[in-house]
């Protein structure tokens, strides 16, 4: 068997924790298979896989957000040129702009012989966007994909079950198959609470759209004898910055941390803050409730699609707040009144949900997907 795996879509550091998982659950999946990966030599450097297993072949990607139009039709001619010319059995797209998934999506009708399956992460979230939307537009495309009806030899995979869900409220999507967004265990260390000396820390890009300001309220409202304080363990806004010394920066806005520094930050976290909106993650998965639920820490977050997804079974991992005022209520609360014996309860849960997402569980969940619907 033979099985060509291709991400003409990112490049460099994009996507390197989901690509590296997924490529090594293949890997285990098919030990003795010939398995050909296509991706940008800056991407595959940053790759954690296993390169023995693969054999590598440069294409070439661009970056640059404002040549959106260059970056569709490379994209397009290069996926088209590896379906075209390779015999592969199956055809893992790592990701796909929204443009190029409607040009593939009706040439495969065509090509029923080329098993395809399609990893799909945050672009379907264009579908929340409202408003004109024009011809060019992000939303427009993803829109489109939503018209036409997949054939029986292409699958789209998205990474978690109520993504699914919310996708299959459109007629061509009711094929839809989920699989979890797979995790590293991590190291972690244990940071108990204590009353006025504690680390709220917004993990991932801190954006206004993303609870930014919620983070700043927050901060503004701990008690003037608190020693505790918010830290944002990523980028940002940068009309976050200078509003109060109650927030801390790991970084400087626009530099992202390094591996090694970011995992630091967030082991010596007391809570994760993840104040997203309501609407929030309907169409994709969360890297920072993720990294939380991967260093053990207590999640203190607005209820949505899907975190409740995630949380459904998981018992007491943190603390649903139902809106901005409810989230910062509950900072004060934890901040003065400190629960030593539910927090170690939080930790052992987490660490229970941990497991389920682990690579190991998600293999055994893909390949019951390539067994029982493709292979």
């Amino acid at each position: 068997m033979k099985i060509s795996i291709i991400e003409a879509n990112m490049t460099g550091w994009q996507h390197v924790p989901i690509n590296s998982h997924i490529i090594n659950i293949i890997s285990s999946i098919f030990p003795t298979e010939d398995i050909h990966l296509f991706c940008s030599k800056e991407h595959y450097n940053n790759l954690d896989i296993n390169r023995d297993k693969i054999k590598y072949e440069n294409i070439t990607i661009v970056s640059n957000k404002k040549q959106r139009i260059k970056k569709f039709f490379l994209e397009y001619r290069q996926t088209l040129t590896i379906l075209k010319r390779n015999n592969s059995d199956l055809f893992i797209l790592l990701s796909c702009y929204p443009n190029v998934q409607v040009f593939l999506t009706t040439l495969l009708k065509h090509n029923k012989n080329k098993k395809v399956i399609l990893i799909t992460h945050g672009e379907m979230e264009g579908l929340r966007l409202k408003g004109k939307w024009k011809f060019w537009s992000y939303p427009f495309w993803v829109f489109l994909c939503t018209l036409i009806k997949p054939s029986t030899n292409f699958t789209r995979i998205v990474l978690g079950e109520n993504i699914a869900n919310n996708m299959k409220k459109y007629k061509n999507f009711q094929n839809v198959l989920s699989l979890n967004h797979p995790l590293q265990i991590c190291d972690t260390k244990y940071i108990s609470p204590t009353k006025y000396n504690n680390v709220f820390a917004f993990i991932g890009t801190c954006l206004v759209s993303k609870g930014g300001n919620t983070i700043v309220s927050s901060a503004l409202s701990l008690n003037k004898n608190s020693n505790s304080y918010f830290e944002i363990i990523g980028t940002y806004d940068e009309q976050l910055e200078n509003k109060t010394d109650n927030i801390h920066f790991a970084t400087k806005k626009g530099i992202f941390l390094e591996k090694n520094d970011y995992q630091t930050f967030v082991k010596n976290i007391t809570y994760a803050c993840l104040p997203y909106p309501k609407d929030s993650y309907k169409y994709t998965a969360s890297g920072s409730l993720l990294d939380a639920i991967a260093f053990l820490k207590p999640i203190i977050y607005i209820g949505n699609d899907y975190f409740d997804c995630i949380f459904k079974d998981a018992g007491d991992v943190g603390y649903r707040c139902e809106n901005e005022e409810d989230f910062i209520k509950q900072v004060l609360f934890l901040d003065e009144t400190p629960d030593l014996q539910r927090y170690e309860k939080q930790v052992l849960n987490l660490q229970k949900l941990r497991e389920t997402l682990s690579i190991k569980q998600i293999e055994t969940d893909f390949k019951n997907i390539l067994v029982t619907k493709l292979l």
